[in-house]
């Protein structure tokens, strides 16, 4: 039984933390305010998906954020403006990440695919693409996929694959510059569901 949350929303504190403008002092209100809630929601997530896995997960490990500022270069340093918990399993390339993001003032959940995983990620598509098009499809019409060398063209507004047009994995398999992947969903802070926390299990 997945236990529940005591703050299913992210709590204002937590994004008020995203606001300072200090380095370590925007650090400090994030490891108060918002590394909490990560945890507790992380250890939810844990917990339902270990029942529900539970051969795999036991493979997987949690790691947060430990970058306490964004290195500009010449010894300039500024504020993180996001921070994270990620479910990777080793080989390291591909796994679940939760980010609470100061810049987008949002909460992105999704999967994250790094170049390392790609070729068998495009392997797992062309010999069964009935185990992906649910997901696919699912994410073009409600959710994001983001890749450096086409962010602008990957995004949810463009065709599904259930009709035979070209879906946002397929260029994103195709297009050799592209390395680094998050498909998942946007939730702004401003509208956040109530039941944001049940959504991740």
């Amino acid at each position: 039984m997945t236990p529940e949350l005591t703050r299913t929303t992210l709590p204002p504190a937590a994004m008020a933390a995203f606001a300072l403008p200090g380095t370590s002092e925007r650090w400090q209100a994030i490891q108060e305010h918002v590394h909490p809630w990560l945890v507790e929601l992380a250890e939810a997530v844990q917990i339902a998906t270990a029942q529900r896995y539970p051969q795999q997960w036991p493979l997987y490990e949690v790691s947060y954020k430990s970058q306490r500022a964004i290195n500009r270069g010449h010894g300039e340093r500024a504020p993180v403006d996001d921070y994270y918990v990620a479910f990777d399993r080793p080989p390291r390339g591909s796994g679940l990440l939760i980010s609470v993001s100061g810049g987008e003032r949002a909460i992105l959940v999704g999967l994250q695919l790094w170049g390392v995983r790609k070729p068998q990620i495009q392997r797992l598509w062309e010999e069964d693409r009935t185990v992906w098009t649910a997901l696919v499809d699912e994410l073009a019409q409600r959710g994001e996929a983001r890749f450096a060398a086409e962010r602008r063209r990957s995004r949810s507004s463009e065709p599904t694959g259930s009709d035979g047009s070209v879906t946002w994995l397929e260029r994103y398999l195709h297009h050799r510059q592209a390395h680094y992947l998050w498909a998942g969903f946007v939730y702004p802070w401003d509208a956040q569901p109530a039941d944001l926390a049940a959504r991740f299990n």
